[in-house]
């Protein structure tokens, strides 16, 4: 017994190290910061109103741990986000008012908000994946991306992003439980049930993707901020040219504003052309129609106070657009990109040039521009969706440590 009483006394300081070494030392950290610096001006016609020239600037300082765990069945993941956003008195009215995405806790503090600078801490992924021998099982605060990722998306509803959005580095985490499994020979399918604080917001998909040949298959169905839907996405490519389109159906609220197509169900749909030659350029056509949108300037400004408008359904507000896409890659580590979206019932123009630079390997560099040209004017009934917008250049900077 004294033999093992010594033994265990030296054993028990040495298996405490070792659990603290794993859990201290093991674990992987990192840092990404990223830092967007914006200068605009208004049309002139709306410039007295607007005080003409204005800038914004934001940082975002990502720091994450996470353990990949290669000899286990489990991993895990925390970030925390820490934004200070800056901007002149005449920006204050481009604040984003869009809710949050889908979250059951509040993990999310405001050190600071006056009229020209905001800082805040938030906790942007908080989760625990483990993997069985049938399914993988994904519970908390996760990135969840849906439909074809594309400049242009409809399926991708639980957190997307704007079209034209910069700093797409990582999506907005969503409270979440996923399973994942294996469907057919090359297929995978995902059941995701999302949370929210509204009971009524709580959110469900079934979502299956299949690869036949050359084409990736997607389909899901669930429901989503108190909206059941259905839709069907697919991407490929024959040859140089590639081909890629997401549909879905949206079911309608009550009491909500019917603007065109059935009562019963909104219809949203993008389909798009690519093609890729062999100096590394790349050209692109797509169509984009929602039922949700708008097709007159009355008819954008009280959509813009409906909830439809606040819930990530429309990242857009006109009803029908064509999208014209550009890229080229002028050097090793250097790309150029060139995107231009067009509402088609008003006839108002959005572009975008972009020249992305890879400094090292731990550093990106971006200089942006966008320009909006349509009918614009004092009275906004007068105004085109892009014409009504300010034009400006931009920087943004990626550096991970």
């Amino acid at each position: 017994m004294r033999i093992y009483a010594a033994i265990k006394k030296i054993f028990e300081p040495l298996i405490f190290f070792y659990i603290l070494n794993t859990a201290l030392f093991g674990i992987e950290q990192g840092n990404a910061l990223r830092t967007t610096y914006e200068f605009s001006q208004w049309p002139s016609e709306l410039a007295p109103r607007l005080e003409g020239s204005f800038h914004k600037s934001q940082w975002n300082l990502r720091n994450w741990w996470k353990d990949s765990a290669e000899f286990h069945d489990w991993s895990w993941e925390i970030a925390i986000e820490t934004v200070g956003k800056y901007q002149s008195r005449a920006a204050e009215s481009l604040d984003n008012n869009l809710e949050s995405p889908l979250r059951l806790l509040d993990l999310h503090a405001q050190l600071n908000n006056t009229s020209n600078s905001q800082n805040s801490i938030s906790i942007d992924r908080m989760w625990y994946h483990w993997r069985h021998s049938q399914f993988d099982v994904t519970i908390g605060r996760q990135a969840i991306g849906l439909g074809t990722s594309h400049f242009i998306s409809v399926l991708d509803i639980m957190a997307p992003f704007a079209p034209g959005t910069l700093d797409s580095t990582y999506k907005p985490g969503v409270d979440a439980i996923r399973i994942q499994s294996a469907y057919g020979d090359s297929g995978e399918r995902d059941f995701i049930f999302a949370f929210s604080q509204q009971d009524s917001a709580h959110s469900f998909l079934y979502r299956q993707r299949v690869l036949k040949g050359n084409y990736d298959f997607e389909s899901m169905i669930g429901r989503v901020y108190e909206r059941n839907f259905v839709g069907f996405g697919f991407e490929g490519s024959r040859g140089k040219v590639g081909q890629w389109g997401e549909i879905a159906l949206f079911g309608r609220k009550k009491n909500e504003t019917l603007r065109t197509g059935s009562k019963h169900f909104a219809f949203s749909a993008v389909v798009g052309l690519e093609y890729f030659l062999s100096d590394s350029r790349e050209w692109g056509i797509s169509y984009f129609h929602q039922d949700f949108g708008a097709s007159s300037s009355l008819e954008r400004l009280t959509l813009s106070m409906e909830p439809i408008a606040s819930q990530g359904w429309l990242t857009l507000s006109g009803r029908n657009y064509a999208h014209l896409r550009y890229s080229h890659l002028l050097r090793p580590l250097v790309r150029a990109n060139f995107n231009t979206l067009i509402n088609l019932q008003d006839q108002s123009r959005f572009y975008q040039p972009r020249v992305d630079i890879n400094v090292r390997e731990n550093l990106n560099f971006s200089l942006f521009a966008w320009i909006s040209e349509g009918k614009t004017g004092p009275n906004p009934l007068d105004s085109s969706e892009f014409g009504s917008m300010a034009s400006g250049v931009g920087m943004f900077l990626q550096y991970y440590f």
